[in-house]
């Protein structure tokens, strides 16, 4: 039993969708895919949709078993074509057994902590964040961090960690912590709104600014869509995400990614990647 990613890609060569595994992120697999004889003549082939599960063996073939009455079975080597829609695929990858599913037990809590997934689902909004998943692995994000006591969540651009919530235990409030552009006004600070401090991290750019605060999650998501914040906020993100696409710096934290937790978060990458 090996843990891996089942994944579902399109292409607007062909209207049947390619499913198959994968042991690494699809995104950072993806040039590999599309150059593969067998499928290359549908090329380039887009990712819409991906689970990480605990068996990716067994995870496809309860995938494809669930479709065979769709199987393409006329293109020579190309066993993972089917023909059925896009909504369809999803359903599929979605009907895997929980159990299947890496990090369920996260999952599960995440369902019943409907603020923080609202806050989650606005961060990535609001970051942009939810337009670049096929770049998942460049950035990478850690729902309930095991390794670190308290967190409720982490994400990483690059080795670059550029927001964290800490929930400590007994505390009536959240602590977040944002990595931001110096766009963000000084000021705000003099109103109560939270405080920066100096932070050294040997991939970040000159352009940081880390800005802390305390409050509950419904007040967060409100802050974070302030003017001011959203822009130094995507201003940072973006660049430093670029930088490091450009750079072809997959983020040393890729390997804990959460793929299940931003996809649930998102209602699943269809239509996203």
């Amino acid at each position: 039993m090996k843990p891996g990613f089942v994944y579902a890609l399109v292409s607007a060569k062909t209207p049947w969708i390619k499913i198959g595994r994968s042991d690494r992120l699809p995104p950072l697999r993806l040039k590999e895919i599309n150059k593969d004889k067998n499928y290359s003549q549908f090329s380039p082939w887009k990712i819409h949709d991906f689970i990480h599960v605990t068996d990716a063996v067994a995870a496809e073939t309860f995938i494809h078993r669930s479709l065979r009455d769709r199987q393409v079975r006329d293109v020579s080597g190309a066993i993972e074509l089917f023909n059925t829609s896009q909504e369809e695929a999803t359903d599929a990858l979605s009907s895997c057994p929980e159990e299947m599913f890496v990090s369920s037990s996260k999952l599960k809590r995440l369902s019943f902590d409907h603020d923080l997934s609202q806050f989650l689902k606005t961060l990535f909004r609001i970051s942009g964040l939810d337009l670049m998943l096929e770049h998942q692995g460049i950035w990478t994000f850690s729902l309930y961090p095991s390794t670190s006591g308290g967190r409720l969540f982490t994400i990483n651009i690059g080795q670059h960690e550029v927001a964290y919530a800490l929930d400590p235990r007994g505390g009536t409030e959240i602590r977040f912590v944002f990595a931001l552009d110096k766009l963000f006004p000084m000021p705000i600070v003099k109103k109560g709104l939270g405080r920066f401090f100096g932070l050294a991290y040997a991939s970040s750019s000159g352009r940081l600014r880390m800005h802390s605060f305390k409050c509950n999650l419904q007040d967060a998501a409100i802050r974070i869509q302030s003017d001011n914040f959203r822009r130094a906020l995507v201003a940072y993100w973006m660049d430093h995400l670029i930088r490091c696409r450009d750079a072809n710096s997959i983020s040393i934290h890729a390997r804990h990614h959460n793929a299940n937790a931003v996809r649930t978060i998102l209602g699943s990458a269809s239509g996203n990647i």
